[in-house]
Protein backbone atom coordinates (compact mmCIF):
# COMPACT_ATOMS: atom_id res chain seq x y z
CA UNK A 1 0.00 0.00 0.00
CA UNK A 2 2.85 2.42 0.81
CA UNK A 3 4.49 1.73 -2.56
CA UNK A 4 1.14 2.30 -4.28
CA UNK A 5 0.55 5.60 -2.49
CA UNK A 6 4.09 6.72 -3.29
CA UNK A 7 3.60 6.08 -7.00
CA UNK A 8 0.16 7.71 -7.02
CA UNK A 9 1.49 10.70 -5.07
CA UNK A 10 4.30 11.16 -7.56
CA UNK A 11 1.90 11.07 -10.50
CA UNK A 12 -0.57 13.36 -8.76
CA UNK A 13 2.06 15.95 -7.80
CA UNK A 14 3.42 15.96 -11.34
CA UNK A 15 -0.05 16.33 -12.85
CA UNK A 16 -0.87 19.06 -10.35
CA UNK A 17 2.24 20.95 -11.43
CA UNK A 18 1.10 20.55 -15.01
CA UNK A 19 -2.37 21.75 -14.02
CA UNK A 20 -0.85 24.80 -12.35
CA UNK A 21 0.94 25.56 -15.60
CA UNK A 22 -2.37 25.16 -17.45
CA UNK A 23 -4.08 27.50 -14.98
CA UNK A 24 -1.27 30.00 -15.37
CA UNK A 25 -1.73 29.73 -19.14
CA UNK A 26 -5.47 30.39 -18.73
CA UNK A 27 -4.78 33.38 -16.49
CA UNK A 28 -2.28 34.80 -19.02
CA UNK A 29 -4.83 34.45 -21.82
CA UNK A 30 -7.61 36.03 -19.74
CA UNK A 31 -5.48 38.92 -18.47
CA UNK A 32 -3.29 39.56 -21.51
CA UNK A 33 -5.66 38.68 -24.37
CA UNK A 34 -9.09 39.29 -22.77
CA UNK A 35 -12.10 37.18 -21.83
CA UNK A 36 -13.34 37.02 -25.44
CA UNK A 37 -10.08 35.38 -26.52
CA UNK A 38 -10.35 33.01 -23.55
CA UNK A 39 -13.77 31.95 -24.86
CA UNK A 40 -12.27 31.39 -28.34
CA UNK A 41 -9.45 29.40 -26.74
CA UNK A 42 -11.99 27.25 -24.88
CA UNK A 43 -13.90 26.49 -28.08
CA UNK A 44 -10.72 25.79 -30.09
CA UNK A 45 -9.31 23.42 -27.49
CA UNK A 46 -12.64 21.61 -27.24
CA UNK A 47 -12.88 21.16 -31.02
CA UNK A 48 -9.24 20.08 -31.32
CA UNK A 49 -9.65 17.59 -28.45
CA UNK A 50 -12.74 16.04 -30.02
CA UNK A 51 -10.98 15.75 -33.39
CA UNK A 52 -7.92 14.25 -31.70
CA UNK A 53 -10.14 11.65 -30.04
CA UNK A 54 -11.82 10.77 -33.34
CA UNK A 55 -8.61 10.48 -35.41
CA UNK A 56 -7.29 7.22 -33.77
CA UNK A 57 -10.81 5.73 -34.08
CA UNK A 58 -10.86 4.59 -30.45
CA UNK A 59 -7.49 2.80 -30.49
CA UNK A 60 -6.13 5.19 -27.84
CA UNK A 61 -8.76 3.93 -25.39
CA UNK A 62 -8.37 0.30 -26.41
CA UNK A 63 -4.60 0.59 -25.95
CA UNK A 64 -4.46 0.33 -22.11
CA UNK A 65 -6.77 -2.70 -22.21
CA UNK A 66 -5.10 -4.51 -25.14
CA UNK A 67 -1.48 -3.73 -24.26
CA UNK A 68 -1.99 -4.60 -20.58
CA UNK A 69 -3.58 -7.89 -21.64
CA UNK A 70 -0.71 -8.71 -24.02
CA UNK A 71 1.82 -7.71 -21.35
CA UNK A 72 0.47 -10.44 -19.08
CA UNK A 73 1.87 -12.96 -21.58
CA UNK A 74 5.18 -13.13 -23.48
CA UNK A 75 3.78 -11.65 -26.70
CA UNK A 76 5.85 -8.58 -27.48
CA UNK A 77 5.31 -8.91 -31.23
CA UNK A 78 1.58 -8.32 -30.79
CA UNK A 79 2.27 -5.10 -28.86
CA UNK A 80 4.62 -3.92 -31.58
CA UNK A 81 2.02 -4.64 -34.24
CA UNK A 82 -0.66 -2.82 -32.27
CA UNK A 83 1.49 0.33 -32.09
CA UNK A 84 2.25 0.17 -35.81
CA UNK A 85 -1.42 -0.34 -36.62
CA UNK A 86 -2.44 2.64 -34.48
CA UNK A 87 0.04 4.96 -36.18
CA UNK A 88 -1.17 3.79 -39.60
CA UNK A 89 -4.81 4.48 -38.67
CA UNK A 90 -3.90 7.96 -37.38
CA UNK A 91 -2.10 8.87 -40.60
CA UNK A 92 -5.10 7.83 -42.72
CA UNK A 93 -7.62 9.59 -40.48
CA UNK A 94 -5.68 12.86 -40.60
CA UNK A 95 -6.31 13.10 -44.35
CA UNK A 96 -10.08 12.80 -43.84
CA UNK A 97 -10.00 15.23 -40.90
CA UNK A 98 -8.24 17.84 -43.03
CA UNK A 99 -10.82 17.45 -45.79
CA UNK A 100 -13.79 17.73 -43.41
CA UNK A 101 -12.31 20.81 -41.69
CA UNK A 102 -11.80 22.62 -44.98
CA UNK A 103 -15.30 21.73 -46.20
CA UNK A 104 -16.79 22.95 -42.91
CA UNK A 105 -15.07 26.33 -43.17
CA UNK A 106 -16.13 26.81 -46.80
CA UNK A 107 -19.73 25.86 -45.98
CA UNK A 108 -19.81 28.18 -42.95
CA UNK A 109 -18.69 31.19 -44.98
CA UNK A 110 -20.85 30.43 -48.01
CA UNK A 111 -24.01 30.05 -45.90
CA UNK A 112 -23.25 33.07 -43.72
CA UNK A 113 -23.02 31.04 -40.51
CA UNK A 114 -19.37 31.79 -39.78
CA UNK A 115 -18.63 33.26 -36.35
CA UNK A 116 -15.64 34.48 -34.39
CA UNK A 117 -14.96 30.83 -33.54
CA UNK A 118 -14.93 29.43 -37.10
CA UNK A 119 -11.46 30.22 -38.43
CA UNK A 120 -9.50 29.69 -35.17
CA UNK A 121 -11.30 26.38 -34.55
CA UNK A 122 -10.52 25.14 -38.08
CA UNK A 123 -6.85 26.08 -37.70
CA UNK A 124 -6.74 24.32 -34.34
CA UNK A 125 -8.12 21.12 -35.89
CA UNK A 126 -5.70 21.21 -38.83
CA UNK A 127 -2.58 22.13 -36.85
CA UNK A 128 -3.12 20.61 -33.40
CA UNK A 129 -5.46 17.62 -33.66
CA UNK A 130 -3.04 15.20 -35.45
CA UNK A 131 -0.29 15.76 -32.88
CA UNK A 132 -2.74 15.57 -29.99
CA UNK A 133 -4.09 12.29 -31.42
CA UNK A 134 -0.58 10.80 -31.29
CA UNK A 135 -0.25 12.05 -27.70
CA UNK A 136 -3.41 10.21 -26.70
CA UNK A 137 -2.59 6.96 -28.51
CA UNK A 138 1.01 6.75 -27.29
CA UNK A 139 -0.12 7.65 -23.76
CA UNK A 140 -2.62 4.77 -23.78
CA UNK A 141 0.05 2.32 -24.96
CA UNK A 142 2.50 3.42 -22.26
CA UNK A 143 -0.17 3.11 -19.56
CA UNK A 144 -0.88 -0.43 -20.76
CA UNK A 145 2.85 -1.15 -20.47
CA UNK A 146 2.57 0.04 -16.83
CA UNK A 147 4.81 3.03 -17.50
CA UNK A 148 2.42 5.73 -16.26
CA UNK A 149 5.09 8.38 -15.84
CA UNK A 150 6.16 8.15 -19.49
CA UNK A 151 2.55 7.86 -20.63
CA UNK A 152 1.04 10.69 -18.60
CA UNK A 153 3.71 13.21 -17.75
CA UNK A 154 4.79 14.12 -21.26
CA UNK A 155 1.23 15.22 -21.99
CA UNK A 156 0.26 16.32 -18.48
CA UNK A 157 3.46 18.03 -17.32
CA UNK A 158 5.85 18.78 -20.20
CA UNK A 159 3.23 20.04 -22.66
CA UNK A 160 1.63 22.68 -20.38
CA UNK A 161 5.00 23.99 -19.18
CA UNK A 162 6.39 24.26 -22.72
CA UNK A 163 3.15 25.91 -23.90
CA UNK A 164 3.24 28.41 -21.04
CA UNK A 165 6.92 29.23 -21.61
CA UNK A 166 6.42 29.79 -25.34
CA UNK A 167 3.36 31.99 -24.77
CA UNK A 168 5.10 34.10 -22.11
CA UNK A 169 8.09 34.55 -24.42
CA UNK A 170 5.77 35.56 -27.25
CA UNK A 171 3.99 38.12 -25.06
CA UNK A 172 7.32 39.56 -23.86
CA UNK A 173 8.86 39.82 -27.34
CA UNK A 174 5.93 40.67 -29.63
CA UNK A 175 3.33 42.20 -27.29
CA UNK A 176 0.71 40.65 -29.57
CA UNK A 177 -3.00 40.72 -28.76
CA UNK A 178 -3.98 38.34 -31.58
CA UNK A 179 -4.97 34.71 -31.15
CA UNK A 180 -2.09 33.35 -33.29
CA UNK A 181 0.56 33.19 -30.49
CA UNK A 182 -1.79 31.06 -28.40
CA UNK A 183 -2.19 28.45 -31.17
CA UNK A 184 1.56 28.42 -31.87
CA UNK A 185 2.38 27.88 -28.19
CA UNK A 186 -0.09 24.99 -27.88
CA UNK A 187 1.32 23.37 -31.03
CA UNK A 188 4.92 23.52 -29.81
CA UNK A 189 3.91 22.03 -26.46
CA UNK A 190 2.11 19.14 -28.17
CA UNK A 191 5.10 18.41 -30.43
CA UNK A 192 7.42 18.33 -27.40
CA UNK A 193 5.14 15.78 -25.67
CA UNK A 194 4.99 13.60 -28.79
CA UNK A 195 8.79 13.56 -29.13
CA UNK A 196 9.14 12.29 -25.54
CA UNK A 197 6.58 9.54 -26.11
CA UNK A 198 8.25 8.42 -29.34
CA UNK A 199 11.51 8.06 -27.43
CA UNK A 200 9.81 6.11 -24.62
CA UNK A 201 8.26 3.66 -27.12
CA UNK A 202 11.42 3.19 -29.18
CA UNK A 203 12.51 0.02 -27.29
CA UNK A 204 9.17 -1.60 -28.19
CA UNK A 205 9.64 -0.80 -31.88
CA UNK A 206 13.39 -1.36 -32.30
CA UNK A 207 13.21 -5.09 -33.03
CA UNK A 208 11.28 -5.63 -36.28
CA UNK A 209 8.18 -7.81 -36.26
CA UNK A 210 8.22 -11.02 -38.24
CA UNK A 211 5.67 -9.40 -40.60
CA UNK A 212 5.91 -5.99 -42.26
CA UNK A 213 2.39 -5.12 -41.04
CA UNK A 214 -0.06 -6.47 -38.48
CA UNK A 215 -1.80 -9.66 -39.54
CA UNK A 216 -5.26 -9.11 -40.99
CA UNK A 217 -7.17 -11.07 -38.31
CA UNK A 218 -5.95 -9.16 -35.21
CA UNK A 219 -6.17 -5.89 -37.14
CA UNK A 220 -9.86 -6.50 -37.88
CA UNK A 221 -10.46 -7.47 -34.25
CA UNK A 222 -8.75 -4.29 -32.99
CA UNK A 223 -10.86 -2.20 -35.37
CA UNK A 224 -14.07 -3.90 -34.25
CA UNK A 225 -13.37 -3.37 -30.56
CA UNK A 226 -12.04 0.16 -30.97
CA UNK A 227 -15.23 1.45 -32.62
CA UNK A 228 -17.10 1.10 -29.34
CA UNK A 229 -14.20 2.67 -27.47
CA UNK A 230 -14.32 5.73 -29.72
CA UNK A 231 -17.88 6.46 -28.64
CA UNK A 232 -17.08 5.62 -25.02
CA UNK A 233 -14.12 8.01 -24.95
CA UNK A 234 -16.12 10.84 -26.50
CA UNK A 235 -18.99 10.39 -24.04
CA UNK A 236 -16.94 9.68 -20.89
CA UNK A 237 -13.74 11.72 -21.13
CA UNK A 238 -14.96 14.49 -23.43
CA UNK A 239 -18.51 15.12 -22.30
CA UNK A 240 -17.23 18.49 -21.08
CA UNK A 241 -16.05 19.49 -24.56
CA UNK A 242 -19.31 18.37 -26.20
CA UNK A 243 -21.39 20.28 -23.66
CA UNK A 244 -19.21 23.41 -23.94
CA UNK A 245 -19.51 23.48 -27.74
CA UNK A 246 -23.29 23.04 -27.50
CA UNK A 247 -23.52 25.88 -25.00
CA UNK A 248 -21.41 28.13 -27.26
CA UNK A 249 -24.50 28.29 -29.49
CA UNK A 250 -26.50 30.28 -26.92
CA UNK A 251 -24.31 31.36 -23.96
CA UNK A 252 -22.36 34.62 -23.81
CA UNK A 253 -18.55 34.60 -24.27
CA UNK A 254 -18.07 35.50 -20.58
CA UNK A 255 -20.14 32.47 -19.58
CA UNK A 256 -18.24 30.18 -21.95
CA UNK A 257 -14.96 31.42 -20.46
CA UNK A 258 -16.33 30.84 -16.93
CA UNK A 259 -17.46 27.31 -17.79
CA UNK A 260 -14.08 26.55 -19.31
CA UNK A 261 -12.35 27.60 -16.09
CA UNK A 262 -14.79 25.61 -13.92
CA UNK A 263 -14.41 22.50 -16.07
CA UNK A 264 -10.59 22.83 -15.96
CA UNK A 265 -10.76 22.96 -12.16
CA UNK A 266 -13.04 19.91 -12.27
CA UNK A 267 -10.35 18.12 -14.29
CA UNK A 268 -7.74 19.23 -11.77
CA UNK A 269 -9.82 17.81 -8.91
CA UNK A 270 -9.95 14.51 -10.80
CA UNK A 271 -6.18 14.26 -11.31
CA UNK A 272 -5.65 12.37 -8.07
CA UNK A 273 -8.27 9.80 -9.02
CA UNK A 274 -6.96 9.63 -12.59
CA UNK A 275 -3.46 8.93 -11.28
CA UNK A 276 -4.90 6.14 -9.15
CA UNK A 277 -6.64 4.65 -12.20
CA UNK A 278 -3.48 4.92 -14.30
CA UNK A 279 -1.59 2.83 -11.73
CA UNK A 280 -4.27 0.26 -10.82
CA UNK A 281 -6.41 -0.08 -13.96
CA UNK A 282 -3.88 -2.18 -15.93
CA UNK A 283 -3.49 -4.43 -12.89
CA UNK A 284 -7.27 -4.89 -12.71
CA UNK A 285 -7.36 -5.74 -16.43
CA UNK A 286 -4.60 -8.30 -15.92
CA UNK A 287 -6.36 -9.83 -12.91
CA UNK A 288 -9.59 -10.13 -14.92
CA UNK A 289 -7.70 -11.64 -17.89
CA UNK A 290 -6.27 -14.28 -15.54
CA UNK A 291 -9.69 -14.73 -13.85
CA UNK A 292 -8.17 -13.87 -10.49
CA UNK A 293 -11.34 -12.61 -8.79
CA UNK A 294 -9.75 -12.21 -5.36
CA UNK A 295 -6.97 -10.00 -6.66
CA UNK A 296 -9.41 -7.92 -8.73
CA UNK A 297 -11.60 -7.25 -5.68
CA UNK A 298 -8.57 -6.37 -3.59
CA UNK A 299 -7.41 -3.84 -6.21
CA UNK A 300 -10.91 -2.35 -6.51
CA UNK A 301 -11.05 -1.95 -2.74
CA UNK A 302 -7.72 -0.14 -2.67
CA UNK A 303 -8.79 2.15 -5.49
CA UNK A 304 -12.10 2.97 -3.78
CA UNK A 305 -10.55 3.70 -0.40
CA UNK A 306 -7.93 6.13 -1.67
CA UNK A 307 -10.27 7.76 -4.21
CA UNK A 308 -13.06 8.44 -1.71
CA UNK A 309 -10.71 9.91 0.91
CA UNK A 310 -8.99 12.07 -1.68
CA UNK A 311 -12.16 13.50 -3.21
CA UNK A 312 -13.63 14.30 0.21
CA UNK A 313 -10.56 16.40 1.10
CA UNK A 314 -10.49 18.04 -2.34
CA UNK A 315 -14.15 19.10 -2.27
CA UNK A 316 -13.82 20.42 1.29
CA UNK A 317 -10.89 22.59 0.21
CA UNK A 318 -12.79 23.78 -2.83
CA UNK A 319 -15.79 24.75 -0.69
CA UNK A 320 -13.55 27.16 1.22
CA UNK A 321 -11.58 28.54 -1.73
CA UNK A 322 -14.00 28.47 -4.71
CA UNK A 323 -14.67 32.20 -5.01
CA UNK A 324 -11.05 33.26 -4.49
CA UNK A 325 -9.85 30.64 -6.97
CA UNK A 326 -12.21 31.84 -9.70
CA UNK A 327 -11.24 35.46 -8.99
CA UNK A 328 -7.68 34.69 -10.10
CA UNK A 329 -8.88 34.39 -13.68
CA UNK A 330 -11.24 37.36 -13.76
CA UNK A 331 -12.71 39.39 -10.86
CA UNK A 332 -16.14 38.95 -12.44
CA UNK A 333 -15.87 35.17 -11.96
CA UNK A 334 -15.63 35.35 -8.16
CA UNK A 335 -19.42 35.58 -7.74
CA UNK A 336 -19.88 32.17 -9.40
CA UNK A 337 -18.46 29.93 -6.65
CA UNK A 338 -21.66 27.86 -6.58
CA UNK A 339 -21.27 27.06 -10.28
CA UNK A 340 -17.81 25.63 -9.61
CA UNK A 341 -19.03 23.55 -6.66
CA UNK A 342 -21.93 22.11 -8.67
CA UNK A 343 -19.60 21.19 -11.56
CA UNK A 344 -17.19 19.40 -9.21
CA UNK A 345 -19.86 17.60 -7.18
CA UNK A 346 -20.11 14.84 -9.82
CA UNK A 347 -16.62 13.63 -8.86
CA UNK A 348 -17.90 12.58 -5.41
CA UNK A 349 -20.50 10.20 -6.86
CA UNK A 350 -18.02 8.75 -9.35
CA UNK A 351 -15.56 8.00 -6.54
CA UNK A 352 -18.21 6.38 -4.33
CA UNK A 353 -19.45 3.97 -7.01
CA UNK A 354 -15.96 2.87 -8.02
CA UNK A 355 -14.30 1.65 -11.22
CA UNK A 356 -17.38 0.06 -12.76
CA UNK A 357 -16.35 1.09 -16.27
CA UNK A 358 -13.06 -0.78 -15.83
CA UNK A 359 -14.87 -3.96 -14.78
CA UNK A 360 -17.34 -3.70 -17.67
CA UNK A 361 -14.50 -3.13 -20.14
CA UNK A 362 -12.58 -6.15 -18.86
CA UNK A 363 -15.70 -8.26 -19.53
CA UNK A 364 -16.07 -6.86 -23.09
CA UNK A 365 -19.30 -4.96 -22.26
CA UNK A 366 -18.39 -1.92 -24.37
CA UNK A 367 -21.83 -1.81 -26.00
CA UNK A 368 -23.54 -1.43 -22.63
CA UNK A 369 -21.09 1.28 -21.57
CA UNK A 370 -21.58 3.26 -24.78
CA UNK A 371 -25.38 3.12 -24.65
CA UNK A 372 -25.51 4.45 -21.09
CA UNK A 373 -22.92 7.16 -21.66
CA UNK A 374 -24.59 8.35 -24.87
CA UNK A 375 -27.85 8.78 -22.95
CA UNK A 376 -25.93 10.77 -20.32
CA UNK A 377 -24.42 13.14 -22.88
CA UNK A 378 -27.76 13.68 -24.60
CA UNK A 379 -29.36 14.33 -21.21
CA UNK A 380 -26.70 16.90 -20.27
CA UNK A 381 -27.20 18.87 -23.50
CA UNK A 382 -31.01 18.72 -23.22
CA UNK A 383 -30.95 19.83 -19.58
CA UNK A 384 -28.53 22.66 -20.39
CA UNK A 385 -30.89 24.00 -23.07
CA UNK A 386 -33.85 23.66 -20.68
CA UNK A 387 -32.25 25.07 -17.51
CA UNK A 388 -30.20 27.93 -18.97
CA UNK A 389 -33.19 30.23 -19.59
CA UNK A 390 -34.34 29.64 -16.00
CA UNK A 391 -31.17 29.84 -13.86
CA UNK A 392 -28.49 30.85 -16.34
CA UNK A 393 -25.00 29.37 -16.27
CA UNK A 394 -25.79 27.48 -13.05
CA UNK A 395 -28.25 25.43 -15.10
CA UNK A 396 -25.45 24.28 -17.41
CA UNK A 397 -23.38 23.23 -14.39
CA UNK A 398 -26.34 21.33 -12.94
CA UNK A 399 -26.99 19.64 -16.30
CA UNK A 400 -23.42 18.35 -16.41
CA UNK A 401 -23.36 17.07 -12.84
CA UNK A 402 -26.76 15.38 -12.95
CA UNK A 403 -25.92 13.51 -16.14
CA UNK A 404 -22.49 12.48 -14.83
CA UNK A 405 -24.00 11.20 -11.58
CA UNK A 406 -26.63 9.24 -13.51
CA UNK A 407 -23.92 7.64 -15.64
CA UNK A 408 -21.87 6.65 -12.57
CA UNK A 409 -24.84 5.01 -10.84
CA UNK A 410 -25.95 3.31 -14.06
CA UNK A 411 -22.47 1.92 -14.67
CA UNK A 412 -22.37 0.52 -11.14
CA UNK A 413 -25.72 -1.24 -11.69
CA UNK A 414 -24.53 -2.66 -15.01
CA UNK A 415 -21.36 -4.04 -13.43
CA UNK A 416 -23.45 -5.71 -10.71
CA UNK A 417 -25.96 -7.23 -13.10
CA UNK A 418 -23.77 -8.15 -16.09
CA UNK A 419 -20.43 -8.92 -14.42
CA UNK A 420 -21.55 -9.98 -10.91
CA UNK A 421 -19.14 -7.42 -9.42
CA UNK A 422 -20.11 -4.70 -6.94
CA UNK A 423 -17.60 -1.86 -7.43
CA UNK A 424 -19.04 0.52 -4.82
CA UNK A 425 -16.93 1.71 -1.91
CA UNK A 426 -19.04 -0.18 0.64
CA UNK A 427 -18.73 -3.54 -1.12
CA UNK A 428 -14.97 -4.11 -1.02
CA UNK A 429 -12.24 -4.19 1.58
CA UNK A 430 -10.31 -0.91 1.58
CA UNK A 431 -6.89 -2.45 2.30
Amino acid sequence: MIALLTKISGLTVARLLGALATFALTIVIARQFGTDNLAIYAVCISVANLAAVAIPLGLQSLAPVEVARQSAFPNRSAIRDFIAHGRHVISRSCVLTTLFALLFVVAAYLTGHASEYTRPAAIAVLALAPVMALNKFHGGVLIGLQRPFSGQLSDGLVKPFVTLAVLLASVAVFQSQSFAPILVAIGIGAVAATAIQFRALRPEMVAPSKDSAPEEAPRREWSRRSRSWLGITLCWDYQIEILLLACALFAAPLEIALLHVCFRIRVLIGFGIRALYVVLQPKIFQACAKRDTTQAKRLIGRLNGVATAYIAVAIAGLFVAAERLLGLFDPAFSQYGMVLLVVCSAAVVRAIFGPSITVLASHERQGDILALLAVGVALSVALAFALYPVIGVLGIAAAYSLSAMMAAVGMWLLAKMRCDTDTAVWANSLI
